[in-house]
């Protein structure tokens, strides 16, 4: 696809990152620089079909009535299959040319135009191709001139191999998101501590004994198996080791926190990202 965006007579633009659970907007200047921010909890997970345009007007509406012509891209899942419209996929090695001609515009009823960013696919994954929308943004935005492994933490934490201006391969964890399952829905966490006394204890920071115990029980000697293989074995421990005296309950998160990112690093490190 060819891509035609002019820019305003300033170079200014708007840029949002919108993805499941957040909207965040952004008055970006030429040269990087943000002018202004905006911000709402109405992510592509909430939305339907018919609600995307009103939520960029409520966001957004203010600086293209000053500025009509102002271009807007759009990056995360709003580019996804359930978001506002699917741009597909570049696949890697994937350079940020590559990823600029595969921009798919969307023309509004006032003619106002945005393009929605694609994001990145690695069809040498296995056993299915690895996928990501959002954070090429963020890579691209760091820079993958030199030859490194890049590492994204989040609720899908995401490991990139760049060098030589291109994204190369990647990988995802979903290391936040099943943290949030088993402390809120699991019988080994859940009934430990209850929302209250999380919330009561998040001011206080974490438990770095029981965080270093969580790590131990992840790559400490002993753990033969280094990778996700050992994880299931293991994430009873929090529970066990609450019963036998070793664990305190408010320290069980902290504990099955560093569990988690552990086996993260732990499988990482025997892969590919050496």
């Amino acid at each position: 696809m060819t891509t035609d965006i002019t820019p305003a007579a300033d170079g200014d633009c708007i840029v949002l990152d919108w993805g499941t659970t957040n909207l965040r907007a952004y008055r970006v200047t030429a040269d990087g620089a943000v002018r202004s921010t905006r911000h709402s909890d109405a992510g592509v997970r909430g939305l339907t079909t018919g609600q995307f345009e009103a939520v960029f007007r409520r966001a957004c509406g203010d600086w293209i009535e000053e500025r009509p012509h102002l271009p807007v891209l759009a990056t995360g899942m709003i580019g996804s299959r359930n978001g506002w419209l699917e741009a597909p996929y570049v696949a890697c090695p994937a350079r940020l040319l590559d990823v600029t001609r595969g921009l798919v515009p969307l023309r509004l009823d006032d003619g106002h135009r945005l393009w929605f960013v694609p994001g990145l696919i690695d069809n040498q994954a296995r056993p299915f191709p690895e996928v990501m929308r959002g954070e090429e943004s963020l890579l691209f935005g760091f820079g993958c001139e030199r030859t490194m492994c890049v590492v994204l933490p989040g609720t899908h934490s995401k490991w990139a191999r760049v060098g030589d201006g291109a994204v190369h391969r990647f990988a995802t964890y979903l290391t936040g998101e099943l943290y949030d399952l088993l402390i809120r829905h699991s019988f080994v966490t859940g009934m430990l501590n209850s929302a209250d006394e999380r919330a009561a204890r998040s001011a206080d920071g974490p438990d770095w004994a029981a965080f270093d115990l969580g790590l131990s029980a992840a790559t400490g000697p002993g753990n033969e198996a280094r990778s996700g293989a050992a994880l299931l074995g293991r994430l009873f421990s929090v529970r066990s080791g609450f019963l036998a005296g070793h664990i305190e309950a408010g320290a069980a998160d902290d504990y099955l926190s560093a569990l988690l990112i552990g086996t993260e690093l732990a499988e990482a490190r025997g892969s590919w990202f050496q």
